[in-house]
């Protein structure tokens, strides 16, 4: 694998800027959040904004449930 393909930084490739340019953070101050449970005050806060934002990715979807009736046997 060609070192520049290795060392480019991780991006959309939609804006322009990498990955850690849009959220404002770094990748080193997210995984320092996962191992630890905290990190600067800063990356802190968007972390958990963006965890709390995208909460409804990690639940399962409803299902709405209902009785059928079978009209045949009335």
């Amino acid at each position: 694998m060609p070192e520049k393909i290795l060392s480019k930084p991780p991006a959309d490739g939609l804006g322009g800027q990498t990955d850690e340019e849009k959220m404002g953070i770094k990748y080193a101050e997210i995984e320092e959040m996962i191992e630890t449970g905290s990190t600067n005050e800063k990356a802190k806060e968007k972390i958990l904004k963006m965890y709390n934002n995208s909460k409804h990715k990690r639940e399962k979807a409803s299902i709405y449930k209902f009785e059928r009736t079978n009209m045949l046997e009335k």
